[in-house]
């Protein structure tokens, strides 16, 4: 089984509000570049997050509140806490 296989199969099955859901994965995709070179490629399908992503939200904000930074770091800390039991 390829990494990405693993990666995609640990992903699928967590369920925590902090973490994006994966939906699929394709192992033999195809990238047409703008030269017309295509290239094989692997990816993965994520669920759609309607307000962004925190790289996102952070660029669009110019600073944050010490509640918010402490809200954004515990959010952190609880999806890689369950990433990290998996």
């Amino acid at each position: 089984m390829k990494l990405m296989e693993k990666e995609y199969k640990i992903i699928s099955e967590l369920d925590h509000a902090n973490i994006i859901k994966a939906v699929s994965i394709n192992l033999a995709g195809c990238y047409n570049s703008k030269d017309g070179k295509i290239s094989e490629i692997e990816y993965t399908l994520l669920e759609y997050a309607p307000e962004g992503d925190l790289f996102f939200y952070i660029s669009h904000t110019k600073g944050f509140q010490d509640c918010v930074i402490r809200a954004i770091i515990l959010q952190i800390i609880n999806g890689i806490s369950l990433v990290m039991k998996a």
